[in-house]
């Protein structure tokens, strides 16, 4: 009997032993602890290390989109959040980045775009983006991936050198704007965006539509990664019709050297129902839910594993815009 019983337990840790053999720790690049990276990917790890049966993965913070790209490239992790512009941009060594970087995939939809608001006060009598020739603007704050995207923009439409840039604290800004030290400002986020909606209280804004430039311009076709969003009418007070902008979402991206055993049970994982409920409660601002971001991304190229689900499900992602 003792001899049964001590098979049994001998048994038992083997199976231990197996299962912890098989066990794969994956790391989760995010952004700092005050931003929307963290949290979501922090819900996202817990989410995968409650249901699958071996993977573990640990978030951890940094300085956001850009140092993820970098941290993915030299395997310091190996999922995080991804701005697909920074991915083509480290792929053609294109500043910020100094080297090429062909080595990273994309996964699938991490966090909703961020729609582009460019405003002004309406008592300044601009009314289209083409006036904000010879005037005071601020496409965000230093360093700020928006106020990149913003260049892009301003560049593509021919306006750039016309204005007189400068970049301030985001807390500095409303002020700015409502004391006349600038003529307009850019925020990027879901609307209603919040400096847009306080500085309303006292001033009428005016949310320029950029649809018109945009046009005119080979914007879109230069910069790939942008999506055209419509601002739907009566967002923000005074604001009649609906206007045409831009944006960008951020997608979960992964080293090329990820097994694809471990980037298939990842989106398995990521991309139902019940995980988009259990990150409802971490940020609310994910993409679980839209798939059909998948349609209109054209960055570089997707995981292998990523294509297999991607296919599985029925949905046609577009040709990579590099090879």
């Amino acid at each position: 009997m003792r001899r049964h019983v001590w098979l049994v337990a001998l048994c038992v840790i083997m199976l231990g032993s197996t299962v912890w053999a098989q066990q794969v720790n994956v790391r989760i690049t995010t952004g700092g602890t005050t931003g929307s990276f963290f949290p979501h990917g922090a819900g996202m790890a817990e989410y995968i290390n409650i249901h699958s049966d071996f993977l573990r993965a640990t978030p951890a913070t940094s300085g956001g989109g850009t140092e993820n790209v970098r941290r993915l490239a030299t395997k310091g992790a190996e999922f995080g959040f991804c701005y697909p512009g920074d991915l083509l941009l480290a792929w053609n060594a294109e500043e910020p980045f100094k080297d090429r970087i062909q080595n990273l995939r994309l996964v699938g939809p991490g966090q909703a775009a961020s729609i582009m608001h460019m405003f002004v006060l309406e008592k300044s009598g601009i009314t289209s983006v083409e006036q904000l020739a010879g005037k005071k603007f601020v496409p965000s704050a230093p360093g700020a991936t928006a106020g990149g995207r913003v260049v892009f923009f301003l560049k593509a439409i021919g306006l750039y050198d016309k204005m007189s840039i400068s970049y301030m604290s985001w807390g500095d800004l409303p002020d700015r704007l409502k004391t006349g030290v600038i003529d307009g400002y850019a925020r990027s986020g879901p609307f209603p965006v919040a400096d847009i909606v306080q500085i309303s209280l006292t001033h009428k804004v005016r949310v320029l539509d950029l649809g018109p430039a945009m046009e005119k311009s080979s914007f879109l076709q230069k910069y790939p990664f942008m999506f055209e969003e419509k601002i739907p009418a009566n967002t923000y007070t005074g604001q009649t019709k609906a206007l045409t902008s831009f944006s960008e979402a951020t997608f979960w991206t992964a080293h090329k050297d990820v097994p694809d055993k471990v980037v298939a049970e990842f989106l398995r994982l990521a991309y139902t129902e019940e995980t988009a409920k259990h990150l409802d409660a971490a940020y609310k601002g994910h993409a679980h839910r839209e798939l059909s971001m998948m349609t209109k991304i054209r960055s570089v190229p997707l995981h292998p594993a990523a294509q297999k689900f991607w296919k599985e499900k029925g949905i046609q992602v577009p040709e990579p815009a590099v090879k």
